[in-house]
Protein backbone atom coordinates (compact mmCIF):
# COMPACT_ATOMS: atom_id res chain seq x y z
CA UNK A 1 0.00 0.00 0.00
CA UNK A 2 1.23 3.57 -0.94
CA UNK A 3 2.07 5.65 2.06
CA UNK A 4 0.95 9.24 1.69
CA UNK A 5 2.91 12.20 3.05
CA UNK A 6 2.31 15.82 3.91
CA UNK A 7 4.76 18.58 4.17
CA UNK A 8 5.13 21.29 7.52
CA UNK A 9 7.85 23.70 6.93
CA UNK A 10 9.86 21.72 4.99
CA UNK A 11 9.45 18.54 7.27
CA UNK A 12 8.14 15.60 5.50
CA UNK A 13 5.55 13.59 7.79
CA UNK A 14 3.39 10.30 7.28
CA UNK A 15 0.04 10.53 7.06
CA UNK A 16 -1.73 7.68 9.01
CA UNK A 17 -4.46 6.03 8.12
CA UNK A 18 -7.92 6.45 9.98
CA UNK A 19 -8.21 3.70 12.56
CA UNK A 20 -11.78 5.17 14.00
CA UNK A 21 -10.05 7.49 16.55
CA UNK A 22 -11.82 10.82 16.60
CA UNK A 23 -9.47 13.48 15.55
CA UNK A 24 -9.86 16.90 16.30
CA UNK A 25 -10.00 19.51 14.20
CA UNK A 26 -7.11 22.63 14.63
CA UNK A 27 -5.88 25.22 12.64
CA UNK A 28 -3.43 27.66 13.79
CA UNK A 29 -2.66 31.31 12.73
CA UNK A 30 0.72 30.79 10.57
CA UNK A 31 2.67 33.84 11.80
CA UNK A 32 6.54 34.10 12.19
CA UNK A 33 7.10 32.97 15.49
CA UNK A 34 4.26 29.83 14.40
CA UNK A 35 6.42 28.89 12.21
CA UNK A 36 9.64 29.48 14.33
CA UNK A 37 8.37 27.07 16.62
CA UNK A 38 6.59 24.37 14.49
CA UNK A 39 10.54 23.99 12.72
CA UNK A 40 12.06 23.52 16.67
CA UNK A 41 9.51 21.04 17.38
CA UNK A 42 9.24 18.82 13.98
CA UNK A 43 12.42 17.50 14.07
CA UNK A 44 11.55 15.44 16.78
CA UNK A 45 8.32 14.61 15.66
CA UNK A 46 9.67 13.51 12.83
CA UNK A 47 12.26 11.06 14.41
CA UNK A 48 9.45 9.97 17.22
CA UNK A 49 11.34 11.67 20.09
CA UNK A 50 9.92 11.82 23.41
CA UNK A 51 9.50 15.66 23.95
CA UNK A 52 9.44 18.12 26.51
CA UNK A 53 7.49 21.75 25.53
CA UNK A 54 8.43 24.28 27.67
CA UNK A 55 6.71 27.53 27.40
CA UNK A 56 4.03 30.23 29.61
CA UNK A 57 0.85 29.90 29.51
CA UNK A 58 -1.22 31.03 26.29
CA UNK A 59 1.62 29.95 24.38
CA UNK A 60 0.04 27.41 22.46
CA UNK A 61 2.01 23.66 23.31
CA UNK A 62 -0.86 21.69 23.01
CA UNK A 63 -2.74 23.35 19.99
CA UNK A 64 0.68 23.30 17.78
CA UNK A 65 0.87 19.33 18.37
CA UNK A 66 -2.86 19.19 18.01
CA UNK A 67 -2.35 21.14 14.69
CA UNK A 68 0.31 18.77 13.47
CA UNK A 69 -1.47 15.63 14.20
CA UNK A 70 -4.76 17.18 12.55
CA UNK A 71 -2.51 17.34 9.64
CA UNK A 72 -1.19 14.05 9.56
CA UNK A 73 -4.36 12.02 10.70
CA UNK A 74 -2.53 11.31 13.75
CA UNK A 75 -5.10 11.14 17.35
CA UNK A 76 -3.93 12.34 20.24
CA UNK A 77 -4.55 11.93 23.93
CA UNK A 78 -3.78 14.21 26.48
CA UNK A 79 -3.78 13.80 30.50
CA UNK A 80 -3.89 16.41 33.17
CA UNK A 81 -0.81 16.04 35.69
CA UNK A 82 -1.30 16.82 38.86
CA UNK A 83 0.26 16.19 42.28
CA UNK A 84 -2.24 13.65 43.27
CA UNK A 85 -1.65 11.41 40.60
CA UNK A 86 -0.98 7.82 40.77
CA UNK A 87 0.66 4.93 38.29
CA UNK A 88 -2.69 3.42 37.93
CA UNK A 89 -4.30 6.63 36.82
CA UNK A 90 -2.50 5.73 33.43
CA UNK A 91 -1.71 2.36 33.77
CA UNK A 92 -5.23 0.84 34.42
CA UNK A 93 -6.85 -0.89 37.26
CA UNK A 94 -9.63 -3.57 38.41
CA UNK A 95 -12.62 -2.13 38.31
CA UNK A 96 -16.20 -3.69 39.52
CA UNK A 97 -18.54 -4.80 36.22
CA UNK A 98 -22.34 -4.02 37.31
CA UNK A 99 -23.53 -6.47 35.26
CA UNK A 100 -21.31 -9.88 35.38
CA UNK A 101 -20.30 -8.68 39.67
CA UNK A 102 -16.74 -9.21 38.76
CA UNK A 103 -13.89 -7.40 38.81
CA UNK A 104 -12.40 -6.55 35.34
CA UNK A 105 -9.10 -4.70 34.16
CA UNK A 106 -9.68 -1.34 32.79
CA UNK A 107 -6.43 0.14 30.53
CA UNK A 108 -5.56 3.18 31.78
CA UNK A 109 -5.04 6.07 29.11
CA UNK A 110 -1.35 6.08 28.54
CA UNK A 111 -1.84 1.97 27.97
CA UNK A 112 -5.33 2.57 25.22
CA UNK A 113 -2.27 5.12 23.55
CA UNK A 114 0.86 2.74 23.62
CA UNK A 115 -1.84 -0.29 22.24
CA UNK A 116 -3.26 1.49 19.30
CA UNK A 117 0.00 3.45 18.32
CA UNK A 118 -1.52 7.04 19.38
CA UNK A 119 0.64 10.35 20.46
CA UNK A 120 0.02 10.92 24.55
CA UNK A 121 0.17 14.80 26.10
CA UNK A 122 1.39 14.72 29.11
CA UNK A 123 -0.18 18.28 30.28
CA UNK A 124 1.55 19.62 32.92
CA UNK A 125 4.03 16.69 33.79
CA UNK A 126 6.11 18.50 36.37
CA UNK A 127 3.76 18.68 38.53
CA UNK A 128 3.34 15.05 39.62
CA UNK A 129 5.57 13.23 42.23
CA UNK A 130 8.83 12.14 40.91
CA UNK A 131 8.28 8.81 42.09
CA UNK A 132 5.38 8.26 40.22
CA UNK A 133 7.42 9.41 37.09
CA UNK A 134 10.01 6.87 37.47
CA UNK A 135 7.22 4.18 37.48
CA UNK A 136 7.02 5.25 33.33
CA UNK A 137 11.13 5.16 33.11
CA UNK A 138 10.37 1.99 30.56
CA UNK A 139 8.02 4.00 28.28
CA UNK A 140 10.57 6.94 28.41
CA UNK A 141 13.34 4.75 27.70
CA UNK A 142 11.92 1.48 25.26
CA UNK A 143 8.33 2.30 24.69
CA UNK A 144 7.57 -0.52 26.71
CA UNK A 145 5.15 -1.05 29.64
CA UNK A 146 4.98 -3.71 32.33
CA UNK A 147 1.33 -4.09 33.35
CA UNK A 148 2.41 -4.41 37.22
CA UNK A 149 -0.90 -3.75 38.49
CA UNK A 150 -2.30 -6.18 36.17
CA UNK A 151 -1.90 -9.55 34.83
CA UNK A 152 2.12 -8.53 34.70
CA UNK A 153 2.04 -8.79 30.82
CA UNK A 154 4.89 -5.93 28.67
CA UNK A 155 2.96 -3.95 26.28
CA UNK A 156 5.10 -2.71 23.03
CA UNK A 157 4.00 0.26 22.22
CA UNK A 158 2.27 0.57 18.07
CA UNK A 159 3.90 2.04 15.36
CA UNK A 160 2.30 5.64 15.80
CA UNK A 161 2.69 6.36 19.75
CA UNK A 162 4.73 9.21 20.93
CA UNK A 163 5.37 10.74 23.74
CA UNK A 164 5.00 14.40 24.13
CA UNK A 165 5.16 16.28 27.81
CA UNK A 166 4.40 19.87 28.32
CA UNK A 167 5.56 22.25 31.03
CA UNK A 168 5.00 26.15 32.18
CA UNK A 169 8.32 27.85 33.31
CA UNK A 170 9.24 27.35 36.95
CA UNK A 171 9.74 31.63 37.23
CA UNK A 172 6.24 33.40 37.66
CA UNK A 173 4.49 30.19 38.17
CA UNK A 174 4.00 29.43 42.19
CA UNK A 175 4.21 25.64 43.13
CA UNK A 176 5.96 24.66 40.12
CA UNK A 177 9.17 22.74 40.52
CA UNK A 178 11.11 21.39 37.40
CA UNK A 179 10.95 18.66 35.69
CA UNK A 180 14.25 16.39 37.89
CA UNK A 181 17.25 15.47 35.40
CA UNK A 182 16.90 12.18 36.39
CA UNK A 183 13.18 11.99 33.90
CA UNK A 184 13.94 15.03 31.59
CA UNK A 185 17.40 13.51 30.12
CA UNK A 186 14.53 11.40 28.27
CA UNK A 187 13.03 13.90 26.53
CA UNK A 188 14.15 16.57 23.69
CA UNK A 189 13.32 19.39 25.64
CA UNK A 190 11.99 22.24 23.39
CA UNK A 191 10.98 26.07 24.53
CA UNK A 192 8.30 27.77 22.96
CA UNK A 193 8.67 31.36 22.27
CA UNK A 194 5.75 33.57 23.24
CA UNK A 195 4.00 35.70 20.57
CA UNK A 196 5.19 39.47 20.29
CA UNK A 197 2.49 41.53 20.14
CA UNK A 198 1.98 42.23 16.67
CA UNK A 199 1.57 38.59 16.11
CA UNK A 200 -1.08 38.71 19.02
CA UNK A 201 -2.94 41.41 16.96
CA UNK A 202 -3.00 39.54 13.53
CA UNK A 203 -4.09 36.08 15.40
CA UNK A 204 -6.84 37.75 16.54
CA UNK A 205 -7.95 39.44 13.44
CA UNK A 206 -8.11 36.36 12.12
CA UNK A 207 -10.01 34.68 14.50
CA UNK A 208 -12.37 37.81 14.86
CA UNK A 209 -12.66 39.31 11.74
CA UNK A 210 -16.48 40.72 12.73
CA UNK A 211 -14.24 42.60 15.60
CA UNK A 212 -13.52 46.23 14.62
CA UNK A 213 -9.55 46.78 14.59
CA UNK A 214 -9.74 49.27 17.06
CA UNK A 215 -11.29 47.04 19.57
CA UNK A 216 -8.74 44.28 19.16
CA UNK A 217 -6.01 47.02 19.40
CA UNK A 218 -7.47 48.21 22.59
CA UNK A 219 -7.78 45.03 24.12
CA UNK A 220 -4.67 44.08 23.23
CA UNK A 221 -3.07 47.20 24.57
CA UNK A 222 -4.39 46.75 27.99
CA UNK A 223 -3.05 43.29 28.38
CA UNK A 224 0.25 43.89 27.51
CA UNK A 225 0.43 47.13 29.91
CA UNK A 226 -1.07 44.73 32.24
CA UNK A 227 0.90 41.96 32.21
CA UNK A 228 3.84 44.16 32.36
CA UNK A 229 2.39 46.12 35.54
CA UNK A 230 2.08 42.17 36.87
CA UNK A 231 5.71 41.00 36.11
CA UNK A 232 7.00 44.87 37.79
CA UNK A 233 4.34 44.15 40.83
CA UNK A 234 2.90 47.63 40.42
CA UNK A 235 -0.36 45.52 41.04
CA UNK A 236 -1.23 41.70 42.21
CA UNK A 237 1.99 42.50 45.01
CA UNK A 238 0.21 41.52 47.49
CA UNK A 239 -0.79 38.12 46.32
CA UNK A 240 0.79 34.76 46.71
CA UNK A 241 0.79 33.49 43.18
CA UNK A 242 0.78 35.56 40.38
CA UNK A 243 -1.90 36.55 37.60
CA UNK A 244 -1.18 35.38 34.11
CA UNK A 245 -2.72 37.31 31.14
CA UNK A 246 -2.41 35.93 27.53
CA UNK A 247 -4.10 35.22 24.44
CA UNK A 248 -6.45 32.69 26.27
CA UNK A 249 -7.73 35.92 28.37
CA UNK A 250 -8.18 37.64 24.96
CA UNK A 251 -9.62 35.12 22.79
CA UNK A 252 -12.07 34.81 25.88
CA UNK A 253 -12.74 38.45 26.15
CA UNK A 254 -13.69 38.51 21.78
CA UNK A 255 -15.74 35.49 22.23
CA UNK A 256 -18.42 36.63 23.95
CA UNK A 257 -18.25 39.97 22.13
CA UNK A 258 -18.93 37.74 18.88
CA UNK A 259 -22.05 36.17 20.72
CA UNK A 260 -23.32 39.90 21.94
CA UNK A 261 -25.34 42.26 19.43
CA UNK A 262 -24.36 45.22 22.37
CA UNK A 263 -21.04 47.08 21.54
CA UNK A 264 -22.02 49.04 25.05
CA UNK A 265 -20.94 45.41 26.75
CA UNK A 266 -17.28 46.32 25.55
CA UNK A 267 -16.41 47.74 28.93
CA UNK A 268 -18.03 44.74 31.46
CA UNK A 269 -15.92 42.10 30.05
CA UNK A 270 -13.15 44.02 30.08
CA UNK A 271 -13.59 44.31 33.54
CA UNK A 272 -14.36 41.45 34.59
CA UNK A 273 -11.36 39.66 32.39
CA UNK A 274 -8.77 42.02 34.07
CA UNK A 275 -9.95 43.98 36.46
CA UNK A 276 -12.75 41.55 38.62
CA UNK A 277 -9.49 38.46 39.62
CA UNK A 278 -7.66 41.35 41.56
CA UNK A 279 -8.65 40.99 45.43
CA UNK A 280 -7.10 44.38 46.04
CA UNK A 281 -9.80 47.63 45.47
CA UNK A 282 -6.41 49.93 45.12
CA UNK A 283 -5.23 47.49 42.32
CA UNK A 284 -8.63 47.55 41.06
CA UNK A 285 -8.66 51.50 41.11
CA UNK A 286 -5.18 51.28 39.19
CA UNK A 287 -6.39 49.36 36.33
CA UNK A 288 -10.03 50.95 36.07
CA UNK A 289 -7.48 54.08 35.36
CA UNK A 290 -5.52 52.11 33.51
CA UNK A 291 -8.74 51.07 31.42
CA UNK A 292 -9.68 54.73 30.97
CA UNK A 293 -6.50 55.78 29.48
CA UNK A 294 -6.35 53.31 26.96
CA UNK A 295 -10.42 53.91 25.76
CA UNK A 296 -9.56 57.90 25.73
CA UNK A 297 -6.63 57.04 23.40
CA UNK A 298 -8.87 55.18 21.20
CA UNK A 299 -11.49 57.78 20.95
CA UNK A 300 -14.17 55.31 22.60
CA UNK A 301 -15.01 57.13 25.91
CA UNK A 302 -18.51 56.37 25.19
CA UNK A 303 -18.17 53.13 25.77
CA UNK A 304 -17.18 53.47 29.28
CA UNK A 305 -19.69 52.80 32.04
CA UNK A 306 -19.70 54.00 35.25
CA UNK A 307 -19.21 51.52 38.12
CA UNK A 308 -20.88 53.71 40.80
CA UNK A 309 -24.05 53.43 38.33
CA UNK A 310 -24.31 49.87 37.52
CA UNK A 311 -27.29 47.83 37.33
CA UNK A 312 -28.23 44.81 36.78
CA UNK A 313 -31.48 43.79 34.54
CA UNK A 314 -33.44 41.03 35.27
CA UNK A 315 -36.26 40.00 32.59
CA UNK A 316 -37.81 36.37 31.43
CA UNK A 317 -37.81 35.70 28.05
CA UNK A 318 -40.59 33.53 27.23
CA UNK A 319 -40.27 32.90 23.85
CA UNK A 320 -36.68 31.55 24.62
CA UNK A 321 -38.08 29.77 27.80
CA UNK A 322 -34.99 31.60 29.68
CA UNK A 323 -34.21 34.17 32.36
CA UNK A 324 -32.13 37.17 31.58
CA UNK A 325 -29.72 38.72 34.02
CA UNK A 326 -27.54 41.04 32.93
CA UNK A 327 -25.73 40.01 30.28
CA UNK A 328 -25.84 36.01 31.30
CA UNK A 329 -29.43 34.15 31.11
CA UNK A 330 -30.49 30.91 32.78
CA UNK A 331 -32.36 28.98 30.38
CA UNK A 332 -35.43 27.02 31.39
CA UNK A 333 -35.89 25.07 28.43
CA UNK A 334 -35.29 21.78 30.75
CA UNK A 335 -38.12 22.34 32.82
CA UNK A 336 -40.81 20.37 31.99
CA UNK A 337 -44.69 21.09 33.56
CA UNK A 338 -45.75 19.18 36.10
CA UNK A 339 -49.19 17.95 36.83
CA UNK A 340 -50.11 18.64 40.57
CA UNK A 341 -52.73 18.45 42.81
CA UNK A 342 -54.91 17.99 39.31
CA UNK A 343 -53.13 21.51 38.59
CA UNK A 344 -50.61 22.00 35.48
CA UNK A 345 -47.72 23.96 36.75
Amino acid sequence: MNKEYITIEDFKLEKKESNGEWIPEQHLVLTPTTKKNLRKILPAIQKNQNILLVGDAGTGKNAIIYFINYLRNQPTYRFSFNEDLLPEDLIGSYRLDPISKTFVWQDGLLTQAMKKGITFVADEINLANVDVLKRFQSVFMRKELELLEGDGSIIKAEKGFQLIATQNPVEGFEGRKPLPREIQKYFVTVWIDPYPKEEIVQILKSLYPIIPDVVIQLVVDIQQELEQWVIEKKVGARDYERYHFNIRNLKRIFQRLVNDENPQNLFWEIYDIFVRPFRNEEDQAKLLELIHRHFKNKGLNSLEKDLKNKSISIAVNKELKEINIGRNYISLKHITRRKRYGVIC
